[in-house]
């Protein structure tokens, strides 16, 4: 069994990896199966949604649980969950309706593992240990995703896509082994008896410092998981567009090193978050984001060069606020309701993200698809609505805790 602070870390974030495997399968044979099953963009995009959809029905009652149980127990039932939901898509989805179900499965999966990871190391680790080593953890969700991306695009050009996502279904099957074998369970006195119901997010409500930053994640996760959606499908058309050809992996591997950047750029704004002031830094990363954004969106007109180096600093722009807004959270939530404010932050958050694609796939369809330009630079435009709600939030937010 683990011990060690730092490799607690390492296997936390190893699991978190596994787990998020199948996470590109969509996003990656989105355009495969959008034509096979005939879909809409926008039933495209809320496929991508829904997978966020299972996650925020779950994610209140999975971390808010973590105060009152071991949260290695949520996390290796909920890596299950993941796994069953990746091979629900590949032996049952045949259209719309099908595959959102099997998705919002694997969706519950991640709401059970992604913050019930973190409460696994806060209920381990002294309170030092928890502000630096929360930001390497949200960090290795962008470690996961462009996996899964590489992952999904090699297999995607060697088998049909249900043996694609059936393979991915390996990962969360791996990461709930390594948690149950490696993670030493908690003595039952850890836990404090609160008498709070798991869905009572009062103690979460009066946190304004706390709501100002669950305000913050809801509209980063909402732009970061619209990019994330529909990124790898950009990429093909806008290579097709400047008569280049990519396979699914070649396409994947930019995907996927957008993530890996990701990773350093949250780690990265996090340390900058402590070292100038949170709401400073912060203030400058969501007005960039806004501007690049929309500049990603021109770029795609020009060149492919331009526009995967645009689209690349967006991406970075993207993340930086990543581990800041979810180190700020766990700084000022209160002791005994911790694991509830994660829960709302989740909540909160992942709506955004359940609602980001769908957007993304109502734009392209309003501005007349995909081969439009004037149907992407209105998805760029309403992702980067993400970081100008984050922002106006936060700023207001701030101004009432300040009186």
């Amino acid at each position: 069994m683990i011990k060690r602070p730092l490799h607690l870390l390492i296997a936390i974030c190893a699991a978190q990896v596994l787990s998020m495997l199948p996470f590109a399968g969509w996003p990656v044979l989105l355009g495969a199966l959008q034509g096979e099953w005939g879909l809409a963009n926008t039933q495209a995009g809320m496929i991508g949604g829904v997978y966020f959809v299972g996650y925020v029905s779950a994610v209140l009652v999975l971390v808010s649980l973590t105060d009152m149980l071991d949260p290695r127990i949520v996390y290796v039932f909920s890596a299950l969950a993941a796994a069953s939901g990746a091979a629900a898509f590949a032996g049952l989805a045949g259209g719309f309706y099908s595959a959102a179900a099997a998705w919002s499965v694997a969706g519950i999966g991640l709401a059970g593992t992604y913050m019930p990871g973190l409460q696994i190391l806060n209920s381990r680790l002294d309170a030092a240990r928890r502000v630096r080593y929360v930001a390497w953890y949200t960090a290795t969700f962008s470690i996961g995703t462009g996996v899964s991306f590489l992952a999904a695009g090699v297999l995607s050009d060697v088998f049909t896509w249900p043996w694609v996502f059936a393979l991915l279904a390996a990962g969360p099957l791996a990461a709930a082994a390594l948690v149950f074998a490696f993670i030493a369970p908690l003595q039952q006195t850890t836990f404090q008896i609160t008498g709070r119901h798991p869905l009572d997010l009062r103690p979460v409500l009066q946190n304004r410092a706390a709501i100002g930053y669950i305000i913050g994640y809801t509209g980063h996760s909402f732009e970061l998981f619209a990019f994330r959606t529909w990124i790898f499908l950009l990429i093909v058309l806008v290579a097709e567009d400047n008569g280049l050809q990519l396979s699914s992996s070649h396409a994947a591997v930019i995907a996927g090193t957008f993530s890996f950047i990701g990773m350093a750029s949250s780690v990265f704004g996090a340390w900058l978050a402590l070292r100038l002031g949170r709401d400073r830094v912060l203030m400058v990363i969501m007005v960039g984001s806004v501007v690049i954004g929309l500049a990603a969106g021109g770029a795609s007109l020009v060149s492919f060069a331009l526009f995967a180096v645009v689209a690349c600093l967006y991406n970075i722009f993207i993340m930086l606020d990543s581990g800041a807004l979810t180190a700020g959270v766990v700084e000022v939530s209160k002791e005994g309701a911790r694991g509830a404010t994660l829960a709302a932050h989740s909540f909160f958050g992942f709506m955004g993200a359940a609602i980001g694609p769908s957007a993304v796939g109502l734009m392209l369809d309003l501005g007349g698809g995909q081969t439009a330009y004037a149907g992407w630079m209105l998805a760029f435009a309403i992702m980067v609505a993400g970081s100008a709600v984050a922002l106006l939030g936060r700023l207001a937010m701030n101004r009432l805790s300040n009186g």
